[in-house]
């Protein structure tokens, strides 16, 4: 996807199929609704073409595709709600550059687990910078996130404790706090190490997994052995 236009929107609907964008040079803008409204089934998944600047830009007001109104507050809500957004799980990666400037609502919004690979992304926003509701993973890329009133990076989901995480780098936030951190191979041996405790009374000298989370707990230590699937 290359070219520019002055008021459009990228609308991506194919049912239970999963989509992959190749952004190369895209610059969208968009007067009403979000310039990328992704309303899919599935996966999709954003590439940065490498060596391009993207551009995504908003206005100040909406019209909604799907409205919902609170039976309690009798506040209405809709969607989309950021200019750069998908209701099922998304994926960015590429060696490009994609900028989101949001004068709505969000910059980067994500209804499901969104996931950052790689990619230069630079997002500036009235409310969250970048949110995913169920989660957000950024395994790598250069990220610049700023809002004028709410998050640079937001998780929440709400009604279910195993959703709301934000994966950075090694690190894994709960609720904006630092709850575990992934280890590499014998990385977990010298974080221990660094901490003033001997892991040889705790940890089976044959026990070398290739991956494993610390988390904290309570103030106890709490070692769960997997492999880190992003």
């Amino acid at each position: 996807i290359s070219g520019s236009t002055d008021n459009g929107q990228l609308y991506v609907e194919a049912g239970e199929n999963q989509v992959h964008l190749v952004l190369n040079g895209a610059t969208i803008n968009c007067k009403k609704s979000a310039p990328i409204y992704i309303n899919n089934g599935k996966k999709t998944v954003i590439t940065l073409a490498n060596n391009t600047v993207n551009t995504l830009t908003d206005e100040d007001s909406y019209e909604y595709s799907v409205t919902e109104v609170d039976e309690t507050t009798g506040e209405t809500t809709g969607e989309p709600n950021a200019a750069l957004f998908s209701k099922k799980a998304l994926t960015i990666n590429g060696e490009g550059t994609l900028n989101v400037t949001a004068n709505f609502n969000n910059g980067i919004g994500c209804k499901d687990e969104l996931k950052i690979i790689s990619g230069k992304i630079n997002v500036a926003a009235v409310n969250n910078a970048i949110r995913g509701n169920d989660c957000v993973v950024i395994k790598g890329g250069e990220i610049n996130a700023s809002s004028k009133s709410g998050d640079g990076i937001k998780s929440t989901k709400e009604n279910n404790d195993q959703k709301g995480y934000v994966v950075k780098d090694m690190d894994i936030f709960y609720n904006e706090e630092l709850v575990g951190n992934i280890f590499k191979k014998h990385g977990l041996y010298k974080f221990l190490k660094q901490k003033g405790i001997d892991w040889r009374k705790h940890l089976s000298k044959q026990l070398l997994p290739d991956n494993c989370i610390y988390v904290i707990i309570n103030n106890t230590m709490n070692i769960n052995i997997k492999s880190m699937v992003y």
